[in-house]
């Protein structure tokens, strides 16, 4: 009988476990390989799925989405900052719409998946200014506007905050709640319209272009407050009927027979008043 010393089965173990790492990570990559005419540069330590929505090359990110096999909603580790991530938020983050539209083309697609802090890749293209990221996104019809992080943030306020005009306006447009608010403490919250103010008041003097531009958020989220609340008219279905009032027949009455009896008090002694 073949005999080993614990410290040889330590190694052996450690060598076989490494073999099965090594053999893991070469099926990742060769899953990632095609015939592409432009191919995905490798210049961090990440999937080639992550590495084509970060470059923008809508050719490979055809590729993984055409593969039934690939899940599309898969977070990876990102060779950044190694924290797990998917590959429509990184498309978002880097402003390449191209690739977002490819990836919508996936029925299988959740939108509105989120990181650990809740930021979905509509809120992430907000607060980097992509408006075109933001258009294709709205337009595919899936996405919640009014997603709220885990603080409460949502995609307009952190538009307002990064001074991005035209992205707040976009998403007021497109129906983003002017009145949710972030919350930076156990009780005391904040607007899109009260950062857009607070933002403008640490600007520096010198910088009016800047300011400029708040000024111009602060006015649009003004005037959306100020419109009055209108209540949705809601169609109802055509094979569903009204209920209509049961009518009751009309009631005559003959006055020159009706008589009306009345008891008078009877005073202490019994007699009638």
């Amino acid at each position: 009988m073949f005999r080993t010393h614990k410290g040889q089965r330590f190694l052996y173990t450690s060598f076989l476990l490494l073999a099965l790492v090594g053999c893991a990570n070469a099926l990742a990559n060769e899953e990632s390989r095609a015939d592409l005419s432009q191919p995905v540069r490798k210049t961090l330590d990440e999937h080639d799925f992550l590495a084509a929505c970060r470059q923008g090359n809508k050719e490979a990110a055809q590729y993984f989405v055409d593969h039934d096999d690939f899940d599309i909603n898969e977070q990876f580790s990102c060779g950044v900052c190694g924290t797990p991530v998917h590959g429509l938020y990184l498309a978002a983050q880097k402003g390449h719409a191209g690739v977002i539209e490819v990836l919508l083309t996936s029925k299988g697609l959740n939108v509105d998946q989120t990181l650990s802090d809740g930021s979905t890749a509509l809120f992430i293209a907000a607060q980097e200014g992509h408006a075109g990221v933001i258009k294709t996104l709205l337009k595919d019809g899936r996405v919640n506007v009014n997603h709220r992080l885990n603080d409460g943030s949502t995609a307009l306020f952190i538009a307002a905050q990064e001074c991005h005009f035209d992205v707040v306006k976009m998403l007021l447009g497109w129906g983003a709640d002017e009145k949710l608010e972030w919350r930076y403490s156990r009780f005391f919250s904040k607007s899109p319209l009260t950062m857009a103010k607070d933002q403008k008041g640490e600007c520096s003097r010198s910088d009016s272009a800047k300011r400029s531009e708040y000024d111009r958020i602060i006015m649009l989220l003004q005037e959306q407050r100020s419109q009055p609340w209108k209540r949705r008219k809601i169609s109802q279905p055509e094979h569903i009927k009204p209920i209509e009032a049961a009518k009751e027949p009309p009631v005559s009455i003959d006055m020159s027979t009706l008589r009306v009896k009345i008891d008078m008090p009877s005073s202490q002694d019994g007699s009638k008043k």
